[in-house]
């Protein structure tokens, strides 16, 4: 990669060139053997760069060391200039809270390595010991981001004694404060107003919620709402919050373990949009894609590390045409529940119901039909028990099978009318005698539902899934970003301005193409999915996915001439002729590329997201 950045160095002569990372500085050339500098070759520094994927700081200071081995100070200087630059970039981020509450877990998944437990002898030994003393880690997407896993206090520690031992605050832009299961106590109100008094961007998280919902499962069974859950416990920690005169909005309730589910999504976005100045839009609500088959999801996130989006309506499309490889869930419902358990029922969580009632037709049932229409879902109606009404009773005049099994299901239908169903369809069962009734006809009815209530599962699955897609693309190149802007700057020391603008033009549009925004990939996903390619064109909105202009890239990346440097080429005899060219600046080249992959990345959704829309 840095073969590049390096190519064709003047044998001899030095050269000025305005790449001032903050200030101007020149470089010397060298002799190339074989497209490197003869010095690099021999130290073997050219190889371990081009095999790394980020151009960080340790490889800046090999290069100033192998300048002051070729007694070029100057060149070493302004090396080490980029080098201060960089770390003037650097962000440090504090996260922090009560012992035990999931620190160390919460920054092991933002580092995107998050813990899994597979051992289950691992939970009868003693739990690891907490952090006793500051760890730091590189943000593994963005190296300009610090994050600072600190000690945790006890809920007896005084707050002022905590914050006292952490030392120097000043150095943390921003800080997430964590709070394991339970409420809100006052030594975490005490940490937080006093981070708040010191000016620092502030994050709640709420860790540990998968714990939380796995309890209220197992404690209201039937009445189990997860939404519900989730939403008592936000209003909790807000309640709290707002009676202390803080912002409730910026908390998420997050599971350090389950990184795919919750408001994690949102919560890493809410991170670098606080201390990166990064907006995104993507949908921060990304719950298990259980509707589609582990090996398509496969599928899809390899595409996302070696491939461009433009394949992704290919694995798309080999789903919707076998819908066998969808799941379905469907929810047996109706016995047991009372009137109050309905009203706390999460419907969302399935595709079709089978509303079973035995005996007769109850009003808690009438209440179920009314929800299940309400929330646009379809069921069959199942009485079962059949058996037992056919029968004839001892002292009783016999009755056809027929005439009463007639009854059942009229009585059954016009109550279902009367609570909004148009067409209902009932089905009169015996689990004792299953083919005596209507238990085959029922099978037959859902296995010929299936492929569409499938499909339709799929549909409503995609958002997320392309969502999700999209997202994990963006981290790919992101991570690639920070290396680009570097190697971007040392390009122009050898290079005039305007091949550094087409370098950096030419990554922009291998962006596109890896989010599947060209010309070649649009065409495609149009012709993949039945859309019209002008409309698909339409939602494109950042100017990154469009041809750019020379003039308005170089604008991006460089500073205003200094006052210095405008007055000194007015200065008689020594000033005079010189040329005055803007700056190009390292911090602004990465903060476009970063840029670049938010918008394009927002732009590829879009695409997708409509391209998938029910025609």
């Amino acid at each position: 990669m840095m073969g590049g950045a390096f190519h064709n160095w003047g044998a001899t002569t030095e050269k000025v060139h305005s790449c001032a990372y903050c200030s101007h500085f020149t470089l010397a050339g060298f002799p190339l053997v074989s497209g490197w500098p003869m010095w690099e070759q021999a130290s073997g520094l050219a190889p371990a760069m081009a095999g790394s994927s980020v151009l960080d700081e340790s490889h800046l200071k090999i290069l100033k060391a192998q300048y002051e081995a070729q007694n070029a100070s100057g060149a070493a200087s302004q090396i080490q200039a980029l080098v201060d630059c960089v770390n003037t970039l650097k962000i440090q981020v504090g996260i922090l809270g009560e012992r035990g509450s999931g620190v160390s877990t919460l920054v092991g998944a933002l580092l995107d390595k998050p813990r899994r437990v597979t051992d289950p002898w691992a939970y009868l030994r003693e739990a690891p010991e907490t952090t006793k003393q500051p760890v730091v880690h590189a943000h593994p997407i963005y190296p300009d981001l610090t994050l600072h896993d600190l000690p945790g206090f006890e809920a007896s520690e005084k707050p002022s004694a905590y914050l006292k031992r952490l030392g120097d605050l000043s150095k943390f832009s921003c800080f997430v404060v964590v709070v394991g299961s339970g409420d809100l106590r006052d030594s975490h109100l005490q940490v937080l107003k006093a981070i708040k008094q010191k000016g620092k961007g502030l994050i709640l998280a709420r860790t540990k919620v998968d714990l939380d919902l796995h309890t209220a499962e197992r404690r209201l069974r039937s009445r189990y709402n997860p939404s519900e859950q989730l939403g008592l416990i936000r209003k909790e920690l807000a309640g709290v919050l707002t009676k202390h005169g803080m912002d409730p909005k910026k908390v998420f309730l997050v599971s350090g373990l389950e990184t795919d589910r919750y408001e994690f999504a949102r919560f890493e976005d809410s991170l670098e949009g606080e201390v990166l100045n990064l907006k995104r839009t993507h949908d921060g609500s990304l719950e298990d894609l259980n509707k589609v088959s582990q090996k398509k999801i496969k599928e899809l996130y390899a595409i996302c590390q070696d491939g461009t989006l433009s394949e992704v309506p290919t694995v798309i499309s080999s789903v919707l045409t076998d819908p066998t490889q969808i799941r379905l869930d469907v929810a047996v419902i109706g016995v047991g529940l009372t009137e109050e358990d309905v009203s706390h029922l999460d419907l969302s969580r399935y595709d079709f119901f089978l509303l079973v009632a035995s005996e007769r037709y109850k009003h808690t049932h009438s209440c179920l039909a009314r929800a299940i229409t309400s929330a646009g879902k379809q069921f069959f109606f199942v009485r079962s028990k059949i058996d037992v009404d056919v029968e004839t009773r001892p002292g009783s005049q016999p009755v056809a099978k027929e005439e009463v099994q007639s009854q059942v299901r009229k009585s059954c239908e016009e109550a279902l009318k009367k609570d909004g169903v148009d067409s209902p369809q009932v089905f009169l069962v015996s689990c004792l005698k299953p083919d005596a009734f209507d238990l085959p006809l029922l099978l037959g009815a859902l296995s010929s539902y299936a492929p569409d209530l499938k499909t339709k599962a799929l549909r409503k699955a995609l958002p997320t899934a392309l969502s999700r897609v999209v997202r994990r693309k963006a981290k790919v190149l992101m991570k690639d970003v920070w290396g680009k802007a570097l190697q971007s700057c040392l390009f122009c020391v050898e290079h005039p301005q305007p091949d550094v603008v087409d370098s950096l033009t030419t990554t922009i549009a291998s962006f596109c193409i890896e989010f599947g925004l060209d010309e070649a990939s649009l065409e495609y996903t149009a012709q993949a999915t039945g859309t019209a390619r002008r409309l698909l064109q339409a939602v494109i909105q950042s100017p990154f996915a469009k041809p750019l202009d020379p003039a308005y890239v170089l604008s991006l990346i460089t500073k205003p001439t200094s006052l210095t440097s405008w007055a000194w080429s007015y200065v008689p005899y020594l000033g005079r002729g010189v040329k005055v060219e803007p700056e190009i600046s390292f911090e602004s080249t990465y903060q476009m590329l970063r840029r670049a992959v938010v918008e394009l990345s927002e732009n590829a959704e879009a695409v997708l997201q409509l391209a998938y829309t029910e025609k």
